[in-house]
C-alpha cells in the first residue's frame, strides 16, 4: 500500500502511529484555524479534493495549510483527503505554489477492474448534480449529448461519456472521489490510484462504483483551453469553446451535434447511423455544410457526405 508523508507537525486526524514527517520548501509555520474550520469548509460546498491512500495502520496525516481533513474507506485501504484554507486540494497547491504538501512514498496499490460490460451509467442530470460545484469546463459527449440536445432520450445508452480538458482531469477525479478510476487504452483497463497522475498516453478513464460493482462514467480528455476547443483527432479543427459546447435548458453542457457526428463518422456503427437519421432533419443548412467539409477532409467518400450535400 502507499504511504503519505507531510510536514509541520501538530495537526492530524487523530489516528495512532503517525507517519514520520519531512518536507521541502515549506512555507513558514503558522497557527491553524479555529475548530469550526472543517464545518466552514463543508458549509461552503467546496469540491472535495484529491484523495491519498494510506495503509490502515498509518493513517495519521500531519500537514500545514490543512483546514479540512476526512477519511473514507476504499477496499482494504483508508483514503485521506484534505483542503487548505482557500478550499483548494493540497495536490493543486503543490503545483501552483511550488512546494510539496504531500509526498507519496510507494505506489504498489492494485485493484481489479470490473467487467467491461458492468455498466449502470449515471444520466447526464445525475452527473450534473455531482459536478454542480465544478469551476472548470466539462460537457456530455457521445450519444447522450444528442439526447440532451433533443430534450429526451431517443434510445438506450450503455455508458455516459463526458469530456474535460486534460490538465483538469485530476480535478474532476477529485470531485468524483467516490469512484475509483481506471485507465482505458487499446482494450486494456488498468487501475489508476487516486494519487497517481494520468499517464501522458492515456486519454480515457472509466469511473467505477466499486461498492455497487458497476461503471458510472467514461471520462474523456481533450486538448485545448477553457476558451478554445480542439478536435483531438485532427488539431487543425478548432473553434471557440462557446461554439463547440452548448448548454441545455436544464443547465447540462453538451457537445454540439455536428461535432458529435464528426466523432461518430469514423466507425459509423448501426446506432450511429440511427442517430444520424433521427437528427438530420434538425440540422441547419450551415451545420450540414460544415459537417460535410469536415467529413470530406477526414473521411473522404463517407456515405453521409452525399446526403449532407443533398445529392
Amino acid at each position: 500500500m502507499a504511504s503519505v508523508i507531510g510536514g509541520a507537525p501538530g495537526f492530524g486526524v487523530g489516528v495512532s502511529n503517525p507517519i514520520l514527517t519531512r518536507h521541502r520548501r515549506w512555507p513558514p509555520p503558522r497557527e491553524f484555524p479555529p475548530a469550526p474550520a472543517p464545518w466552514r469548509a463543508r458549509r461552503r460546498h467546496l469540491p472535495l479534493p484529491f484523495s491519498y491512500t494510506t495503509p490502515r495502520d498509518t493513517t495519521a496525516l500531519l500537514c500545514a495549510n490543512v483546514v479540512y481533513c476526512g477519511v473514507r474507506r476504499s477496499g482494504d485501504a483508508l483514503v485521506i483527503f484534505c483542503l487548505d484554507e482557500a478550499g483548494l486540494p493540497l495536490r493543486a497547491l503543490r503545483r501552483s505554489r511550488g512546494y510539496c504538501s504531500l509526498q507519496v512514498l510507494s505506489t504498489d496499490i492494485s485493484m481489479n477492474p470490473l467487467d467491461d460490460e458492468a455498466w449502470d451509467a449515471w444520466s447526464p442530470h445525475e452527473l450534473g448534480r455531482h459536478l454542480r460545484e465544478a469551476v472548470f469546463p466539462w460537457y456530455v459527449a457521445g450519444g447522450w449529448a444528442l439526447d440532451v440536445w433533443h430534450g429526451r432520450p431517443t434510445r438506450k445508452h450503455e455508458d455516459l461519456e463526458f469530456a474535460v480538458i486534460r490538465e483538469h482531469a485530476n480535478y474532476f477525479r477529485a470531485i468524483l472521489h467516490d469512484l475509483e478510476f481506471f485507465t482505458v487504452k487499446n482494450g486494456t483497463i488498468e487501475y489508476l490510484p487516486p494519487f497517481a497522475d494520468v499517464p501522458s498516453d492515456v486519454w480515457q478513464l472509466w469511473g467505477g462504483d466499486m461498492r455497487q460493482g458497476c461503471w458510472r462514467v467514461d471520462m474523456m480528455m481533450e486538448p485545448g483551453t477553457q476558451e478554445l476547443w480542439i478536435y483531438k483527432r485532427d488539431q487543425t479543427i478548432r473553434m471557440a469553446r462557446s461554439d463547440a459546447v452548448r448548454v441545455s435548458e436544464t443547465g447540462i453542457p453538451y457537445l454540439a451535434p455536428i461535432i458529435t457526428f464528426l466523432f461518430k463518422a469514423k466507425h459509423r456503427r448501426k446506432k450511429d447511423q440511427r442517430d444520424f437519421d433521427f437528427a438530420y432533419s434538425k440540422f441547419s443548412t450551415g451545420e450540414k455544410y460544415q459537417l460535410a467539409i469536415w467529413l470530406e477532409k477526414l473521411h473522404p467518400g463517407h456515405e453521409w457526405i452525399g446526403r449532407l450535400r443533398n445529392k
